[in-house]
C-alpha cells in the first residue's frame, strides 16, 4: 500500500506553510508535518514517521540559489538512487549527486572524445542532520551494509541492492582548521557536517572547479556556482577557492592526475599557487600512501602523463623530491636518433605513447601501472652511462639499460605500493633491463650488412622469456614498452609517433611473435645441475641468499648454453660468486643491511643476474 504526499515547508519566520510542490510516491506510512524550534540548527520542517521516527528539516528554502542549467545534461541513475532522492526529499531534504559522475558526464558532454565513463554514485544530503541521515540510511538498508567512511569525514559507504559497487552518502561538511598539520587529508581539521549549508557554500569547499558541479537526478537540474561548464569548455584546470586549496596539501597532486586524465591544462594561476605550496614545503609531510594513490591515478586513468609530469616539473616538485628524473632533464642524446630533445623530453612521449597502447590493447590497471612506470624509469641509466664518442662526436649511452634498474630502485622508494600493487618492482625492473632487446635480438637474426652472419636468436628469447615470466611480467609487456619508446621519438611535436611512423616496428613485432611461439611450453624450465649443498660445500658458504644468487646464476648459465654439464656448472660457482661478490662490494659497499639486500635481489632476481655477470645473451 502507498500513498500519494506532498511535501511543506514552515518558514521558520512566520506563521505560514510553504508549499515546494514536490509530489512523489512513499511506501505506506503516515506523514504528519508541524514546525519545531531547533537547538542546533534551524529547523524547518518535521516529519514524525513509524519507520524513522521524528525527522527535522534544517533545508534553508534558499539552499539553491545558484546558477543551475536545466533538462541540458543527462545523468544516468539507477532506479534505487532515484528512489533514495524521493525519500529525502519527502523528509524535508534534498539529495544531490557530486563528484565524478556529474563532471564526467558534462567532460563528455562538452569534449565528446573523451567519452568517460563514471560507475560510482557520491550523494550530498541537504537539509538532514547527521543522526537523522545515519537512522534513516541503517533502517532502509540495514545497519551492515552501511559503514561510516572516517570518523573525520562522516561518508558513509552504503551497499544499495541492485546497485554496482559502493555509494558514497554525506551531508555538507565544513572544515575548521585545529593545527598546523598538513601530512594528510582531514588531519589538522575539525570537519563538522553542516545540514544548513547551501550549495555554494558546500561547493566552495571542492578543490578544483570542475569538481564543484551538483545534480538533481528528480528535476535534471545541474547546479554550477563557480563557472566549471566554462572551465570544462576551455579544457582549463581551475581552483575553486585558493584558501581552502593550500589547506590540503594533496591537492596538488591531483591536479597532477586531473590535468593528465582529461588532457586539461593548468591555468597560470594554478601553477603559481602550487609552486608557492612545493617552495614552502606544505607538501613534504604527505604519507608515501596518499601519494603514491595520486601517482597510481596518473598512469591507470592518464590519457597524458606527460601533462602531470610536465606540472610537477613546472612547480619544483621533480627538483625537490625526485632527483632521478631531474637528472634526466637536460640530459642529452644524439640527434639522428632522437630528434625529440633530451632524454626528459624523449620519456614524456614515451609515457604518452604507452598510455595510448595500453588503450588500444586494453590492458588491466596492474598491466596500465608497470607499463607506465616501466616507461618513465626505462632511462633513468643515461644520465650515468651518457659520453661523447671522441672518434666521431656523437652521444652514446652504452649500457644504459641495465644502469637504470638502481636509479629506479630509488624512485620507488619514495612510494608505498600495496593491494594490486604491490609487486609492482619486481615486475618493472627487468623491463626496463630489457627493453632494448626485443629489436636488438630480430636485428642479430636479420642484420642489415649482407656481409654479417644471421644468429639463431630462439635461445636467446627462450631464456628472456622464462626470466621475464618469472618475475611477473612477460614478452608481450616488454614488447609494448619497447615500441613506446621506439614512438617517443617525435622531432616535429611533442605527441608521440603514430605506429606507421615507426620504421621496423610491425616487421620486429611479428618475428618476436613467431620466435616465442617456436618455444614449446611444455618444455620444462630446467632445474640447476648443482644442488644448494653443493654450492654451499664447494664455495664454503653457510646457507643463505649468496647460495641462491649462485643457482640462480647456474640457471640462467644453463639456459644460455655457457654451462651444459654438472662439472662446467660447480667450476663456474666459484667464478659467479666472485663476480657478484664484486658487484656488490662496488655498488652497496658490501656491509650491513644494503649488502645483504643486495645479495637477496640477485636470489630473487630482481637485480638481473645474467647481465651483472656479463653473459653472452645471443646464442
Amino acid at each position: 500500500m502507498s500513498e500519494k504526499v506532498t511535501s511543506l515547508f514552515f518558514d521558520g519566520k512566520e506563521d505560514r506553510i510553504v508549499d515546494v510542490d514536490v509530489t512523489f510516491e512513499i511506501p505506506s506510512k503516515s506523514y504528519l508535518i508541524s514546525p519545531h524550534d531547533p537547538e542546533k540548527f534551524q529547523t524547518f520542517l518535521i516529519s514524525k514517521t513509524h519507520e524513522f521516527g521524528e525527522v527535522h528539516s534544517h533545508l534553508s528554502p534558499r539552499f539553491d540559489e545558484v546558477p543551475k542549467i536545466e533538462g541540458s545534461y543527462k545523468v544516468e541513475v539507477p532506479e534505487q538512487i532515484n528512489s533514495l532522492c524521493k525519500l529525502f526529499q519527502g523528509l524535508g531534504g534534498r539529495a544531490l549527486l557530486v563528484g565524478g559522475s556529474v563532471r564526467d558526464v558534462v567532460i563528455s558532454q562538452e569534449v565528446p572524445e573523451l567519452n568517460l565513463i563514471s560507475k560510482d554514485f557520491d550523494l550530498e544530503i541537504y537539509g538532514i542532520a547527521p543522526e537523522d541521515l545515519r537512522r534513516i540510511l541503517d533502517i532502509t538498508f540495514g545497519e551492515e551494509d552501511v559503514r561510516l567512511e572516517g570518523e573525520a569525514f562522516q561518508v558513509y559507504k552504503v551497499a544499495i541492492p541492485g546497485v554496482k559497487g559502493l555509494v558514497d552518502i554525506s551531508i555538507p561538511r565544513r572544515d575548521n582548521k585545529i593545527s598546523s598539520d598538513s601530512s594528510g587529508r582531514g588531519r589538522g581539521f575539525r570537519i563538522e557536517g553542516d545540514p544548513t549549508m547551501g550549495i555554494v557554500e558546500a561547493a566552495s569547499r571542492r578543490d578544483l572547479v570542475f569538481n564543484s558541479l551538483a545534480y538533481d537526478p528528480l528535476t535534471e537540474t545541474l547546479y554550477d556556482p563557480f563557472g566549471a561548464v566554462e572551465s570544462i569548455r576551455s579544457r582549463s584546470i581551475e581552483v575553486t577557492d585558493p584558501e581552502s586549496f593550500v589547506e590540503d596539501p594533496l591537492r596538488v597532486l591531483r591536479v597532477m592526475q586531473f590535468a593528465s586524465r582529461f588532457d586539461f591544462e593548468v591555468s597560470e594561476d594554478v601553477v603559481l599557487l602550487c609552486r608557492g605550496m612545493v617552495e614552502s614545503g606544505l607538501l613534504d609531510k604527505l604519507p608515501k600512501e596518499r601519494i603514491t594513490e595520486e601517482f597510481v591515478k596518473l598512469f591507470t586513468k592518464g590519457i597524458r602523463p606527460s601533462i602531470g609530469l610536465e606540472f610537477i616539473k613546472d612547480i619544483g616538485l621533480v627538483e625537490r623530491w625526485y632527483p632521478e628524473l631531474q637528472a634526466l632533464i637536460g640530459c642529452g642524446q644524439e640527434a639522428e636518433w632522437h630528434p625529440e630533445g633530451d632524454v626528459w623530453a624523449h620519456t614524456m612521449q614515451v609515457v604518452d605513447a604507452a598510455s595510448q597502447i595500453a588503450r588500444e590493447r586494453n590492458l588491466d590497471s596492474n598491466s596500465r601501472l608497470v607499463l607506465g612506470l616501466a616507461s618513465l624509469g626505462h632511462d633513468l641509466g643515461k644520465p650515468t652511462t651518457t659520453t661523447c664518442r671522441l672518434s666521431d662526436g656523437r652521444i652514446i649511452s652504452h649500457g644504459h639499460e641495465n644502469a637504470g634498474v638502481k636509479p629506479m630502485e630509488e624512485f620507488f622508494d619514495h612510494f608505498s605500493f600495496t593491494g594490486f600493487s604491490k609487486n609492482i618492482r619486481r615486475q618493472v625492473y627487468p623491463l626496463i633491463s630489457r627493453h632494448l632487446a626485443p629489436k636488438f635480438y630480430w636485428q642479430q637474426e636479420n642484420p642489415e650488412n649482407a656481409l654479417v652472419a644471421p644468429k639463431d636468436m630462439l635461445k636467446a628469447v627462450r631464456r628472456m622469456k622464462y626470466a621475464l615470466e618469472e618475475e611477473g611480467t612477460s614478452v608481450y609487456m616488454l614488447a609494448l614498452l619497447a615500441e613506446a619508446d621506439q614512438r617517443g621519438r617525435n622531432g616535429e611535436d611533442s605527441i608521440p609517433l603514430d605506429r606507421d611512423a615507426v620504421e621496423d616496428l610491425d616487421e620486429w613485432q611479428s618475428w618476436l611473435l613467431e620466435k616465442t611461439s617456436q618455444i614449446d611450453e611444455k618444455e620444462a624450465r630446467p632445474g640447476s645441475l648443482v644442488s644448494g649443498a653443493e654450492v654451499m660445500d664447494h664455495l664454503g658458504l653457510k646457507e643463505g641468499p649468496e647460495v641462491g644468487a649462485v643457482l640462480r646464476a647456474i640457471i640462467e648459465a644453463q639456459l644460455l648454453g655457457v654451462v651444459t654439464t654438472r662439472e662446467n656448472a660447480l667450476e663456474a660457482t666459484c667464478r659467479f660468486y666472485t663476480a657478484m661478490e664484486s658487484y656488490v662490494d662496488s655498488e652497496y659497499g658490501n656491509r650491513g643491511s644494503a649488502s645483504r639486500n643486495a645479495w637477496v635481489a640477485l636470489s630473487s632476481g630482481e637485480i638481473p643476474v645474467a647481465q651483472v655477470l656479463g653473459m653472452v645473451t645471443s646464442d
